[in-house]
């Protein structure tokens, strides 16, 4: 399969949701991109376009306990497009399955906090 790689950086447009379904943890939010363009009268914002951002397993645990709305961030996962409909409306929704996220540290500062993972034995028990 020929998967589109992205890396976005943009804002958190919606508060993460999480949720588990038979021990299986995902995570997902909206984010927001607006690139800025140099002109001669100074920068100009361009069009927002927002994307639907899914993680899963440790990724989406991690996620849902690190990032809110409002925040910067750096996504890197594969893009998708889906077109959709509802009654007279339509459009296409850009969706990436992320694979790794972090904050913009030109935003601010950060912490890490590494997380232990239980031994499988210890898990299956």
């Amino acid at each position: 399969m020929n998967d589109a790689f992205v890396t976005l950086v943009g804002n958190i447009a919606s508060e993460p949701l999480h949720t588990e379904t038979d021990g299986v943890a995902r995570t997902t939010f909206r984010v927001a991109h607006t690139p800025r363009r140099r002109r001669e009268e100074g920068w100009v914002d361009g069009d927002t376009t927002f994307y639907q951002v899914t993680c899963w397993r440790q990724l989406a645990r991690n996620t849902a306990q690190s990032l809110h709305k409002g925040e910067r961030v750096i996504v890197r996962g594969s893009l998708r497009g889906r077109d959709w409909s509802s009654g007279e409306r339509s459009g296409t929704s850009l969706e990436i399955n992320a694979d790794s996220i972090g904050h913009d540290l030109t935003a601010g500062v950060t912490e890490l906090r590494r997380v232990l993972r239980e031994p499988a034995a210890a898990a299956a028990a």
